[in-house]
């Protein structure tokens, strides 16, 4: 953690607790550099056992981690898990359907696990 900010996390490793909602970025480490990423920015996260891809406007980051060590450090206000290889910013939601979440085009799945939690968290006009 940067010492005069307090705004940076270097890579997240498993003794990093929780990051509350005052952070709006951290540094991620792809292996050679570390990459700055406003929160607000990241539409979604991808993960698989030990790969995780970090899906901005601009590009993708790859970090060699797992979803559940970047969960942990992300501002659970903006993000949901929606899926058990997905979790998406919710600012960023566009459409919501039975078996899909869209980020503009792009469709994600979501699991009936999540769904439920998700609309919870939305504002939905009935």
């Amino acid at each position: 953690m940067n010492q005069q900010t307090g705004k940076s996390l270097n890579k997240p490793t498993s003794n990093i607790k929780s990051l509350n909602d005052s952070y709006e970025y951290a540094f991620f480490n792809t292996g050679h550099e570390l990459h700055k990423i406003f929160f607000l920015d990241i539409f979604y996260l991808q993960g698989d056992h030990s790969q995780v891809c970090i899906t901005t406007p601009l590009h993708k980051t790859m970090l060699k981690t797992n979803l559940e060590e970047i969960e942990s450090i992300i501002p659970p206000s903006i993000f949901q898990r929606v899926h058990k290889n997905y979790i998406v910013n919710i600012n960023h939601i566009t459409k919501l359907n039975y078996d899909s979440i869209y980020i503009d085009k792009l469709e994600l799945p979501i699991s009936k696990l999540y769904k439920n939690i998700l609309i919870a968290r939305l504002n939905v006009f009935k």
